[in-house]
């Protein structure tokens, strides 16, 4: 393919670094790899998660020897904030940390 899009999987992934070169390894000469991974984000069990929660530069060392051409950290709130925002946010935290125990 001439684009190899990974949205939001590596930290479900319990080697993130392998995945990642798979992906560069099948991708053609002059095409392109679309990481995004959560930065502020619960755990979520559902099926696995490694709290892998990087910053653009560590999304980009998992490829060595490729040029970032963009790195970015997109404010879209974070998990708090979303929290906070809840009509009962105590109800909304007490069913994470339920869910998360389950």
């Amino acid at each position: 393919p001439d684009l190899v899009i990974c949205s939001n999987l590596l930290e479900h992934l319990t080697d993130p670094r392998s995945f990642a070169r798979a992906c560069g390894a099948i991708v053609k000469p002059g095409g392109h790899i679309l990481i995004t991974v959560p930065r502020s984000f619960p755990y979520h069990p559902d099926p696995l998660d490694t709290m892998f929660r990087p910053a653009p530069a560590e999304v980009a060392a998992l490829l060595p020897g490729w040029e970032a051409i963009a790195q970015q950290e997109l404010a879209a709130g974070s998990y708090r904030q979303e929290l906070l925002a809840q009509p009962r946010p105590a109800l909304a935290l007490a069913r994470q940390v339920v869910r998360s125990l389950m």
